[in-house]
Protein backbone atom coordinates (compact mmCIF):
# COMPACT_ATOMS: atom_id res chain seq x y z
CA UNK A 1 0.00 0.00 0.00
CA UNK A 2 1.44 3.62 -1.37
CA UNK A 3 1.62 6.16 1.65
CA UNK A 4 2.06 9.51 1.57
CA UNK A 5 2.66 9.71 5.17
CA UNK A 6 3.24 7.08 7.72
CA UNK A 7 -0.18 7.14 8.95
CA UNK A 8 -2.46 7.77 5.46
CA UNK A 9 -2.64 5.94 2.63
CA UNK A 10 -1.76 7.85 -0.65
CA UNK A 11 -4.70 9.80 -2.87
CA UNK A 12 -3.80 6.55 -5.61
CA UNK A 13 -4.43 3.75 -2.78
CA UNK A 14 -7.81 5.64 -1.79
CA UNK A 15 -9.22 5.81 -5.32
CA UNK A 16 -8.52 1.89 -5.88
CA UNK A 17 -10.08 1.46 -2.36
CA UNK A 18 -13.18 3.27 -3.62
CA UNK A 19 -13.38 1.62 -7.13
CA UNK A 20 -12.81 -1.96 -6.20
CA UNK A 21 -9.47 -2.42 -7.02
CA UNK A 22 -7.44 -2.94 -4.15
CA UNK A 23 -6.26 -6.84 -3.45
CA UNK A 24 -7.77 -8.12 -0.30
CA UNK A 25 -5.26 -8.23 1.83
CA UNK A 26 -4.80 -4.64 1.30
CA UNK A 27 -8.31 -4.17 1.24
CA UNK A 28 -8.84 -5.64 4.86
CA UNK A 29 -5.98 -2.81 5.69
CA UNK A 30 -7.14 -0.04 4.42
CA UNK A 31 -10.82 -0.86 6.12
CA UNK A 32 -8.61 -0.96 9.55
CA UNK A 33 -7.23 2.12 8.91
CA UNK A 34 -10.43 3.87 7.98
CA UNK A 35 -12.39 2.79 10.92
CA UNK A 36 -9.94 4.79 12.73
CA UNK A 37 -9.01 7.76 10.16
CA UNK A 38 -12.05 10.07 10.20
CA UNK A 39 -9.83 13.01 7.35
CA UNK A 40 -9.75 9.62 4.96
CA UNK A 41 -13.41 8.25 5.56
CA UNK A 42 -14.46 12.05 4.65
CA UNK A 43 -12.14 12.28 1.83
CA UNK A 44 -13.71 8.77 0.32
CA UNK A 45 -17.60 9.65 1.83
CA UNK A 46 -17.08 13.70 -0.15
CA UNK A 47 -15.00 12.98 -3.44
CA UNK A 48 -17.62 11.60 -6.41
CA UNK A 49 -16.09 8.36 -7.82
CA UNK A 50 -15.26 10.30 -11.14
CA UNK A 51 -13.04 12.57 -9.09
CA UNK A 52 -10.75 9.90 -8.25
CA UNK A 53 -7.29 9.69 -8.91
CA UNK A 54 -7.78 6.33 -10.72
CA UNK A 55 -5.06 4.67 -13.45
CA UNK A 56 -6.40 5.15 -16.90
CA UNK A 57 -5.95 2.49 -19.45
CA UNK A 58 -3.34 3.28 -22.86
CA UNK A 59 -6.05 3.90 -24.67
CA UNK A 60 -7.77 6.08 -22.66
CA UNK A 61 -4.40 8.39 -22.05
CA UNK A 62 -3.94 8.62 -25.83
CA UNK A 63 -7.52 9.88 -26.20
CA UNK A 64 -6.59 12.49 -23.33
CA UNK A 65 -3.38 13.99 -25.34
CA UNK A 66 -4.82 13.56 -28.71
CA UNK A 67 -8.00 15.65 -27.14
CA UNK A 68 -5.42 18.16 -25.04
CA UNK A 69 -3.37 18.60 -28.19
CA UNK A 70 -6.44 19.39 -30.60
CA UNK A 71 -7.52 21.99 -28.40
CA UNK A 72 -4.29 23.47 -27.57
CA UNK A 73 -3.58 23.46 -31.66
CA UNK A 74 -7.20 25.21 -32.11
CA UNK A 75 -6.94 27.90 -29.43
CA UNK A 76 -6.47 30.62 -31.60
CA UNK A 77 -9.94 29.19 -33.32
CA UNK A 78 -11.90 29.59 -30.03
CA UNK A 79 -11.60 33.07 -29.52
CA UNK A 80 -15.30 32.87 -28.91
CA UNK A 81 -15.63 36.82 -26.85
CA UNK A 82 -13.55 38.30 -30.00
CA UNK A 83 -15.91 36.87 -32.21
CA UNK A 84 -19.38 38.23 -30.39
CA UNK A 85 -17.63 41.34 -29.76
CA UNK A 86 -17.08 41.84 -33.54
CA UNK A 87 -20.77 40.97 -34.27
CA UNK A 88 -20.45 37.10 -35.48
CA UNK A 89 -22.89 34.74 -34.73
CA UNK A 90 -21.15 32.03 -33.15
CA UNK A 91 -23.79 29.27 -32.57
CA UNK A 92 -25.20 27.04 -34.88
CA UNK A 93 -28.79 28.07 -34.94
CA UNK A 94 -28.38 30.98 -37.93
CA UNK A 95 -26.72 28.44 -40.38
CA UNK A 96 -29.62 25.42 -39.76
CA UNK A 97 -32.08 28.47 -39.78
CA UNK A 98 -30.90 29.87 -43.22
CA UNK A 99 -30.59 26.15 -44.27
CA UNK A 100 -33.79 25.46 -43.70
CA UNK A 101 -35.27 28.62 -45.63
CA UNK A 102 -33.37 27.53 -48.55
CA UNK A 103 -35.04 24.12 -48.80
CA UNK A 104 -38.15 24.93 -47.95
CA UNK A 105 -37.76 27.56 -50.72
CA UNK A 106 -36.30 25.22 -52.86
CA UNK A 107 -39.07 22.86 -51.99
CA UNK A 108 -42.53 25.15 -52.52
CA UNK A 109 -41.50 27.05 -55.39
CA UNK A 110 -43.22 25.54 -58.45
CA UNK A 111 -42.11 23.74 -61.50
Amino acid sequence: METRQAAHPAPRTLAAFALNRLPAEARERLQAHLRSCASCSDFLARTPQHELPARRNAEARERHHVTVQYFGNHRHRMDYPRYIAAGWQIGSGPVEAACRTVVTERLKCSG
